[in-house]
């Protein structure tokens, strides 16, 4: 209610000052700057009557030409001069109406220069991604069937070399009894199987070789590592799976 009263007041105040014709007459030279400024504010030429009162206020620095000069100011949209015209003018301990018309007037301009506030901050909503977790060293699908195969070719060997030492022993009792063509026969089958075992056994161990290594190999990355710097109690430590 009261700021409603206030503004209608301040509504019925002329927006520019008259001199206290009582206790201040202003020059000839000062008062032709004034009417002059007084009509240029009418017409809205804000820039022209600044400059007018400007130009009183040299002649006399009477405080109507500080507060008219500020309304003009004002009103151009310059509230930065405005403010320092408005606290020049309070500066000289008007009193009424004029003051009560400076001080809102500035709180305007204040308001108007005031910086917004800042937006609120963005805020964007990263969906979590689960990783898989890395593959377990001995589960390595390459590395068991290399072993698996290098298994079994040994196991073939094994089994050819028995074989051949079987078929060698039937060929000695072949010879004791002088059966030349059992004893032939059971040569030439021990050396096959000897040769087959020995192919056999050479790409498994070959195999179940490279198995090992890539088990070696997978296990050694998937290990945790540490390295630390060494001297004076300083160094950094990375611990990490790769």
């Amino acid at each position: 209610m009261r700021l409603c009263v206030l503004l209608v007041l301040l509504g019925a105040v002329p927006a520019w000052a008259e001199p206290d014709e009582p206790h201040h007459e202003l020059s000839p030279a000062a008062r032709e700057r004034y009417e002059r400024g007084q009509r240029l504010f009418g017409d809205k030429s804000y820039d022209a009557a600044i400059d007018e009162f400007r130009a009183g206020y040299a002649i006399e620095p009477a405080p109507v030409f500080l507060y008219n000069q500020a309304q003009a100011e004002r009103l151009a949209g310059r509230c930065t001069a405005a403010i320092v015209t408005y606290r020049a003018f309070l500066a000289t301990a008007p009193t009424g109406e004029f003051k009560t018309l400076a001080t809102y007037n500035l709180g305007l301009c204040q308001l108007e220069l005031k910086p917004a506030p800042a937006p609120p901050p963005v805020i964007v909503t990263v969906p979590r991604v689960e990783l898989a977790p890395p593959p377990v060293w001995y589960s390595d699908a390459f590395a068991i069937t290399l072993a698996s195969g290098g298994v079994v070719g040994v196991g073939i060997g094994t089994g050819m070399f028995v074989a051949a030492h079987e078929q060698a022993q039937q060929a000695r009792r072949a010879a004791a009894d002088g059966t030349f063509g059992e004893f032939e026969t059971h040569s030439k089958n021990a050396d096959r199987d000897r040769l087959v075992g020995y192919i056999a056994g050479g790409v498994g161990v070959a195999l179940l070789g490279a198995g090992v290594i890539r088990f070696a190999v997978l296990r050694a990355r998937a290990a945790p590592f540490v390295t630390a710097g060494g001297g004076g109690g300083g160094g950094i430590a990375i611990v990490g799976l790769f």
